[in-house]
This record gives structure tokens, C-alpha cells and sequence, in this order.
């Protein structure tokens, strides 16, 4: 057994030179174009869904049309998957520590699931931020089914589109 190595844990992969420009017109159509229509629907209140969905578009830049399409589709489920612990977590608890505890260990498994396959940037970083807003957003179990249920289409469509 090789002993871990504790620096490369820390440290933030390298960006390709193409990624930042890109990605970041990317993901800015992608969050515009669903941003205005709630905005025009006056429902701004159900943006941190489409936030989880829109950052998916910073993802697979880097790969061609064929390959990207199977790392988005990995990168919208394991988004949805960690949105919908942080929401589970914000609606079965109160406490501010088992939050803080739920998406440090969120962090944790995501940092290992996005550094084994390599995914590139930004890594497990996005992931994290957008599932630990979760945790900490006002959410009622009855709201759950149907939260984890309907921001799936709309997650994968503005990653892909942008």
C-alpha cells in the first residue's frame, strides 16, 4: 500500500486554457435564460434549483461533443443527488451543526467522487457549494418528492444547451 498523499487533496486542479472563457459564457446563458423566466413568472424563488442545473455547464469543456455528453450526464445526476441530501437534511433538521456536519461529509464523498474519474475543473467545487446552500435552505419534507422529482429535465437542458 502507497502512503496518501495529503497535498494534492487540497489543491485545486489546473484549468485548460480554454476552460475559463468558455465556461463562463456558458454557464452565464445557461443561468440567464431560466433567470429571466422566473424572474418574469415572479417566482425568483425557485432560482436555487436552476442554479444546481445552470453550473452543470461548466463541465466537460475540455472533451469532445461525444464524451462530454456522457460526463454532463453524470455531472446533472450527481447534482441532483447532492442537491436532493441537502434538501433532505434542510427539511428534517433545524440544527445548524447537524447541517454544518451533513455537508462537511457531502463534501468529503463529493471530493472523492469527482477526483476518481478525474472530471477536471472545477472539480468537486461547484458541487459542494450549490449542495451546501441546499442544506441550508428552507425546505419542508412534503416539498421533497416533488423538488427531487421536477428540476431533473430543467437541470440537464440548460447545461447542455449552453
Amino acid at each position: 500500500m502507497w502512503p496518501l498523499q495529503m497535498r494534492g487533496v487540497l489543491r485545486l486542479g489546473r484549468a485548460t486554457d480554454l476552460w475559463p472563457k468558455t465556461a463562463a459564457l456558458s454557464v452565464l446563458l445557461a443561468m440567464a435564460v431560466p433567470g429571466l423566466v422566473l424572474l418574469a413568472m415572479g417566482r425568483v424563488d425557485l432560482m436555487v434549483y436552476t442554479v444546481g442545473g445552470s453550473t452543470c455547464a461548466l463541465y466537460g469543456h475540455n472533451l469532445p461533443y461525444a464524451a462530454r455528453a456522457r460526463a454532463l450526464a453524470c455531472v446533472v445526476l450527481g447534482m441532483a443527488a447532492s442537491n436532493g441530501v441537502g434538501l433532505a437534511t434542510a427539511a428534517a433538521t433545524s440544527s445548524t451543526a447537524i447541517r454544518v456536519a451533513v455537508a462537511a461529509l457531502l463534501a468529503a464523498a463529493l471530493k472523492l467522487v469527482c477526483e476518481t474519474p478525474r472530471i477536471g475543473p472545477p472539480g468537486n467545487v461547484i458541487f459542494t457549494f450549490v449542495a451546501a446552500g441546499c442544506a441550508f435552505f428552507p425546505q419542508r419534507l412534503t416539498d421533497i418528492p416533488a423538488t427531487s422529482r421536477s428540476p431533473l429535465p430543467r437541470r440537464c437542458s440548460p447545461g447542455w444547451c449552453a
